[in-house]
């Protein structure tokens, strides 16, 4: 096989590579530089594997890119890749790299998403976590020393700033039972509240 042509997908930094006019594979601007790759070059057996190469690097370049917007799961990060159209075998061989490097880890990330979300119930973060593709026992270390009372105090005073009237009332406790928060938790913490105030 030769490579026929080089072709800029536009508006990225991605090269269509054909080889005998039939498209061979899709690399990065630095992939190609990185694999030598010029119209009129035969396709041997070092080029694949500077091609597999550099799409290896390719994909862990892409999950960095993911990883450094935002905090993410193991999970999320695979899906985004295979959005992006990443193979699945590279997909796994990047989050395998991510993850020997610390960036990403579901547990600190279960332990982080706990402690930053003051104002909502176990049940609502356990779902959540869950549905951001987070193993249950990560879910459940991390869950073992939330104070329920607290985080539905924090609720209370984040919604409410003087005493309702018992029809008000009665729609405060639903809305926050439908969070999650049992009944007799909204209750403390309403009672909490206006003994504060």
């Amino acid at each position: 096989m030769i490579v026929t042509d080089i072709v800029k997908i536009k508006g990225k930094k991605k090269y269509e590579i054909y080889a005998d006019d039939e498209l061979l594979v899709v690399l990065s601007d630095f992939g190609v530089v990185d694999c030598r790759i010029k119209r009129g070059v035969e396709v041997d057996d070092v080029m694949k594997e500077r091609i597999e190469e550099a799409l290896q690097a390719d994909a862990f370049e892409t999950l960095l890119r993911i990883i450094s917007s935002t905090s993410t799961t193991v999970s999320r990060a695979k899906r985004k890749l295979i959005e992006k159209g990443v193979d699945e075998k590279y997909v796994q061989n990047a989050v395998k790299k991510a993850q020997s490097y610390g960036y990403l880890n579901d547990k600190e990330y279960a332990v982080r998403a706990v402690e930053s979300s003051k104002a909502k119930s176990r049940m609502r973060l356990r779902f959540e976590l869950s549905e951001k593709g987070v193993p249950s026992k990560y879910i459940d270390q991390a869950l073992e020393d939330f104070d329920e009372d607290s985080a539905c105090l924090q609720a209370v005073k984040k919604n409410i700033r003087r005493p309702l009237d018992d029809a008000e009332k009665r729609k405060f406790f639903a809305k926050l039972c439908n969070q999650g928060f049992s009944y007799d938790v909204v209750k403390r913490a309403y009672e909490e509240f206006i003994k504060e105030e």
